[in-house]
């Protein structure tokens, strides 16, 4: 990987082929990590925490697949993803992406957590319901129009999971689904790479493996293929406790683990102290910590939120 980093005016200018371009932005430290880790395990589970010493709100996010996926939140319910995959209408497809970010809006969300990119593959898949059947070239184009839908509110958009899920309940976080590279990149990938030209601000990964290797630390989907070759701009994130390593999955391209803790009653995060820990001995380069920031704070800052990089 060719990285090219720069101190400039107080702040570091990084380019590789993986960041986000070169950009100057105030080094986010391994102090404000800390700041932010301490922040965030005190924080709601859905809730990515602001910072005292920036001008950064914090994000909250939340399942909006059919509308605010919460039995409290007293949400609109909006037909499924399979139901207006079925009328072929592009300008329905929009529309509906539309009214349900404007919804979650409403309620306070910054990040709506879709639309669903997996195929339903099993009859007891769990994400059947929200995506949009198994056709690749309908599943790209309801993405594409689902994401344009969503962040014309001003609301992140969040294409989900990365890849190869098929909703399994019993075993998702255990199984490889074993892929032949035509078939990944004419069949899986293609309503992602589809749906990226709605420039979403984040893509989730899955619970599988692929080819042997965890999705959410896996170098070839999240370095390679997704932010390389594809060009995506955005942050990868993990799905609720999604995630099996910490330094490891930094180093192969996750950008945020999903925020709050590990798991029920786990006053934890493989992210946390860890990468800490990874940075100040070098196992994470700054430069890296420095470029997840900056995808996980660009896009809330171009869709018009208070949030910025430079120091108060």
């Amino acid at each position: 990987m060719s990285v090219a980093e720069q101190e400039s005016g107080g702040g570091l200018i990084v380019s590789s082929k993986h960041s986000t371009g070169n950009y100057n932005y105030p080094c986010f430290s391994v102090q404000n990590y800390e700041e932010a880790h301490r922040a965030d395990l005190n924080s709601a589970p859905l809730v990515f925490p602001h910072f005292p010493h920036f001008i950064i709100t914090s994000l909250c996010y939340a399942d909006s697949d059919t509308g605010i996926g919460s039995a409290h939140s007293f949400g609109t319910g909006f037909p499924p993803g399979v139901t207006v995959a079925s009328t072929w209408n592009r300008k329905l497809m929009r529309a509906r992406g539309f009214a349900i970010a404007e919804s979650s809006k409403a309620k306070g969300l910054h990040v709506v957590l879709g639309p669903v990119l997996a195929f339903a593959r099993t009859v007891g898949g769990d994400t059947n319901f929200e995506g949009f059947g198994n056709d690749p070239y309908l599943i790209g184009v309801a993405g594409y129009e689902t994401v344009q839908g969503h962040q014309g509110t001003g609301v992140q958009a969040e294409m989900k999971q990365y890849i190869g899920y098929d909703g399994q309940q019993y075993n998702r976080t255990t199984y490889s689904s074993n892929i032949d590279s035509k078939t990944f990149h004419e069949v899986y990938l293609w309503p992602y790479a589809e749906s990226l030209r709605a420039n979403p601000a984040c893509v989730m990964t899955s619970y599988n493996y692929v080819n042997n290797s965890y999705a959410s630390q896996n170098a070839d989907l999240l370095n390679d293929v997704l932010k390389a070759h594809l060009g995506f701009q955005g942050y990868v994130q993990t799905d609720w406790f999604g995630l099996k390593a910490g330094i490891a999955a930094v180093l192969s391209g996750l950008d945020q683990h999903m925020p709050g803790v590990a798991g029920n009653g786990l006053n934890w995060s493989f992210f946390g102290q860890n990468y800490t820990e990874g940075v100040r001995n070098g196992s994470i380069p700054e430069w890296r910590l420095t470029d997840a920031t900056a995808r996980i704070m660009t896009p809330d800052e171009n869709n018009g939120n208070t949030c910025s990089l430079h120091q108060t």
